[in-house]
């Protein structure tokens, strides 16, 4: 990265921009691969190139301005040692940043699916191209609109909440394996 700060990464598939269609949403991915399956598959995204454990700067997300955007969160879990969000945390902690610029946000529940595992995400769909559509459409919001003179309060907010739920998440992990760990199990 020669210095550059991970956070300050484009959208992987960001060159793809210009030639999408705005009648249609971009899903957003955590990743490369996940982004460029879809890619693959004729569906418009990008992906989060920066990584989990530091969720990008607001100025990289300007590219997607005049879209509706799908987040498509990896199913993966936490690491306490990496300090690695798990995906749903990591697209929490976009949304604020894309309400604020404008978008309308929806996000994929990927919790209903018998396939999950851990790290689950886009690459790793087993249905048809016609299940997938239908999966696509139905994304959620993932929280009520914001006012735009509370943008600012909102994103400020936005940090400190992801900051207190991981560090509580944390928190709840070592005590359950404190646990674990003196009863054996």
């Amino acid at each position: 990265l020669r210095g550059m700060d991970s956070r300050d990464l484009p959208l992987y598939g960001s060159e793809h921009i210009p030639t999408f269609n705005k009648a249609f949403a971009i899903v957003v991915t955590e990743g490369e691969p996940a982004a460029q399956w879809l890619l693959d598959h004729n569906i418009q995204a990008v992906g989060i190139a920066s990584g989990a454990v530091n969720p990008p700067h607001a100025h990289v997300f300007e590219c997607l301005r005049e879209f509706s955007l799908i987040l498509w969160p990896d199913a993966d879990l936490p690491d306490k040692k990496t300090g690695k969000l798990d995906g749903l945390a990591l697209m929490a902690a976009v949304v604020p940043i894309l309400r604020v610029q404008g978008n309308a946000v929806w996000q994929l529940d990927i919790t209903g699916f018998e396939q999950i595992k851990d790290g689950f995400d886009a690459a790793d769909w087993i249905g048809t191209d016609a299940e997938l559509v239908d999966f696509l459409r139905s994304a959620r919001e993932p929280a009520a609109p914001l006012v735009e003179s509370d943008a600012a309060a909102a994103v400020t907010e936005a940090e400190r909440h992801i900051d207190a739920r991981h560090v509580h998440r944390k928190i709840m992990r070592d005590q359950l394996s404190d646990v674990l760990e003196a009863t054996n199990v």
